[in-house]
């Protein structure tokens, strides 16, 4: 079990405060938001670099070669809106990583931390080959937060999807490693909430890992956790439901449109419903039945419009039974029999309530 620091269950009268002022508005290290708003309000006319380089000049930025803990920083490689990501070295294996980090400006943030906490706690829980393995849980001097994981070369899925529109055969392959992935998952009692191709890492071969259960719920029990996080998720690959339920009404079958979702995006080139901006997609999403794959890409197989088709009919068979925690999907989940396009999956049964999944030696 990997224990998780003192900081990720930090109030924020317990954080460090600011020499200058007092405050506890870290924005890094060294840094206080506090000081540098004040900084700019005092300034006579239009707020200049000189402002906010007078305040750096006494934070302890670190050079280019810097150190996290037991790792040595080689590069950034990724940055969202709770923490950045860097590729980074083990110092004494020399095991190469990646490391994420909880945002300097987010610290003091009783979301982010909680949403950090949840992330570290579910991927260590979770010990499956296609599920992205954490290895070590600590802080940094300054006491941000921080994890090392699995460091995977092969880049997002997102990245790859334009090669694989034409691999119809490879898609299926892969969705079935992902799908297993989520099964456990959902065995160990942990739904992972925000499934999307972003969120798929692959490695050197090409072999997918399921990351980020930032959002991830505790399907039984009562989770602080659970009541604290308030994103719903990536909107083109949310359940309906998912966007206008309480997180406590969720089951695995909203895991299980997500995968239809990613599927249909991987051959058809696109999310089930796009739009202008997110309002838009959230909108399409509730108010429209999601296209049929072959309206898109009519020389598809029909079998495999028929797997996108039943991982959304799952949860909306689900309507009327929100709080049943384990609902039959496993006979409205998603199934691929033999085809032209999908001769390597004998069958496929996704099912959550049950194993009885049963794949072909290819994908064994």
């Amino acid at each position: 079990m990997i224990d998780l620091p003192d900081s990720l269950t930090q109030t924020t009268k317990d954080a460090p405060s600011c020499e200058r002022c007092g405050a506890t508005t870290r924005v890094g290290e060294g840094l206080c938001a506090t000081c540098l708003l004040r900084e700019g309000l005092e300034a006579e006319g239009e707020a200049s670099s000189q402002i906010f380089e007078s305040v750096l000049a006494e934070a302890n930025v670190p050079d280019k070669q810097w150190r996290l803990g037991n790792y040595e920083i080689l590069e950034e490689i990724g940055r969202g809106g709770m923490g950045v990501i860097y590729r980074a070295r083990q110092r004494h294996s020399r095991r190469m990583v990646a490391l994420k980090r909880v945002l300097a400006y987010q610290a003091d943030s009783h979301e982010t931390l909680a949403r950090f906490r949840r992330e570290a706690e579910a991927a260590a829980q979770l010990d499956h080959p296609n599920i992205l393995p954490i290895y070590e849980v600590s802080e940094s001097e300054d006491g941000l937060p921080f994890f090392s994981m699995k460091y995977a070369t092969g880049g997002s899925l997102r990245a790859a999807a334009p090669a694989l529109r034409n691999q119809p055969n490879e898609c299926i392959s892969l969705m079935a490693k992902i799908a297993r992935a989520i099964h456990f998952a959902h065995g160990e009692g942990i739904l992972h909430r925000d499934l999307q191709p972003g969120n798929i890492l692959l490695d050197g071969r090409g072999e997918p890992f399921v990351s980020d259960f930032g959002l991830a719920k505790w399907l039984m029990g009562e989770s602080d956790l659970t009541q604290t996080i308030t994103t719903f998720g990536t909107p083109g690959y949310i359940a309906p439901e998912q966007a206008e339920s309480a997180a406590s009404d969720l089951t695995p079958a909203a895991d299980v449109y997500s995968l239809g979702a990613i599927l249909f995006n991987l051959l058809a080139g696109r999310p089930p419903f796009v739009g202008e901006n997110v309002l838009s997609v959230i909108h399409q999403t509730a108010a429209n039945p999601a296209p049929k794959l072959r309206a898109l890409a009519p020389s598809l197989d029909r079998d495999l419009e028929t797997i996108c088709a039943r991982s959304w009919n799952a949860i909306r068979e689900r309507a009327t039974k929100p709080r049943v925690i384990w609902p039959k999907i496993s006979n409205a989940g998603w199934r691929a029999v033999r085809s032209s396009h999908a001769r390597s999956m004998r069958r496929f049964t996704f099912g959550a309530g049950r194993d009885v999944t049963r794949f072909s030696p290819a994908l064994a």
